[in-house]
């Protein structure tokens, strides 16, 4: 066997395990035994390939989120129309967190600031999808296919209907297919669920235009 091929064999076998057992408890509760045991590696092959136990952690969210941002950024070239882009998007997303619910659950924690050790990309990579989502919003608003509305709102929705389903699914261990969840997402976000002839009236105070007061932080 090629040794290169081993070694990523080696170093992959390790995330995959470090993943588990990260979503399972937490950093804190995870020793560097235990993941070299459930990788069926030695701890000093682990850290052959990861410095500390923190940085297995950080990389392993680094790379898993490179990872899905690429997946969705490629999805996105495919789409000729906001519409489109916004099913791709959906479908993409949807799709990466069934594919990997541990690395879900490990960025909800840092997201909810429950994670222990604040791993910089993930609130980077939200960020960066809400962003990406408000510009396919503004398109579609400045190309008449989208009626207007408050892009980053709605952009901080649509990213919210969709993982609410999969924290239902980490919390109950059930979970719809994901062919629904991205059926009834792009039908529900695209289309909404008033009826055709009737209409929403505005309560008279509702301020428009404003945006989200957040305190200061490096995310640029």
């Amino acid at each position: 066997m090629n040794t290169n091929t081993h070694s990523d064999n080696t170093r992959e076998r390790i995330k995959r395990a470090a993943r588990a057992l990260f979503a399972e408890k937490g950093f804190a509760a995870v020793t560097v035994d235990s993941i070299a045991a459930a990788a069926e590696a030695n701890k000093a092959m682990l850290y052959y390939h990861f410095r500390s136990k923190e940085d297995l952690y950080l990389t392993l969210i680094n790379e898993d989120l490179e990872d899905v941002s690429a997946r969705i950024a490629s999805a996105l070239d495919r789409g000729t129309t906001a519409s489109e882009k916004i099913r791709l998007f959906l479908t993409a997303y949807a799709e990466e967190i069934a594919k990997n619910p541990e690395l879900f659950v490990i960025v909800f924690r840092e997201l909810t600031g429950l994670g222990e050790k604040g791993a910089w990309s993930v609130p980077k990579h939200y960020t960066d999808a809400i962003q990406a989502i408000a510009q396919i919003l503004q398109e579609g608003m400045s190309s008449g296919e989208f009626r207007h509305v408050d892009a980053d709102m709605a952009a901080h929705a649509l990213i919210g209907m969709v993982s609410m389903y999969f924290i239902q699914a980490a919390i109950t261990k059930c979970c719809f297919p994901v062919e629904r969840i991205i059926s009834n997402s792009t039908e529900l976000f695209l289309k909404g669920i008033l009826a055709p002839h009737k209409s929403v009236s505005q309560p008279p105070n509702q301020a428009s235009g404003q945006t989200a007061k957040c305190p200061d932080s490096d995310i640029s």
